[in-house]
């Protein structure tokens, strides 16, 4: 699973990768920003961070997930 902010190819992404035995589960997945890093949460636990910079708070699309092999969201 990837998330991340920004837009095109200039997007900072933070990647988490499920062990194979939960793979197929829901999962509750939440990321927050804090001004200098994002913050990965699965299932109320700490995944990972990331430091990023020039995030904006304009009218961009929001996106949730994605296809296998990022051909989409």
């Amino acid at each position: 699973m990837k998330v991340g902010v920004g837009t095109g190819s200039g997007a900072e992404t933070l990647q988490y990768i499920f062990p194979p035995a939960d793979a197929d589960d829901w999962h509750h997945v939440a990321m927050t920003y804090n001004g200098m890093s994002l913050l990965l949460y699965v299932d109320g636990a700490f995944a990972g961070t990331k430091m990023v910079t020039g995030v904006r708070g304009d009218s961009a699309q929001v996106y949730f997930g994605s296809k296998t092999g990022d051909t989409g969201f």
